[in-house]
């Protein structure tokens, strides 16, 4: 099965080669999703979306 979703459109358009993993519903931190993937920590980034009342949803990125 092919993921898609907007991460993997912009990698797309911009030519940018990934490896998409399926992980299991439960919340993984990151270093639980590196283990279960079987890569290191440092290469696992984990996001967290913050929406606003009437102002644009902030965005950010933890190793």
């Amino acid at each position: 099965m092919t993921v898609t979703n907007n991460v993997t459109r912009f990698l797309d358009a911009h030519k940018v080669k990934y490896e998409a993993h399926e992980l299991p519903p439960e919340k993984l931190g990151a270093v639980e999703a590196a283990q279960h993937m079987g890569v290191p920590p440092e290469q696992v980034f984990k996001t967290i979306v913050v929406t606003r009342e009437k102002k644009k949803p902030l965005l950010t990125a933890r190793l």
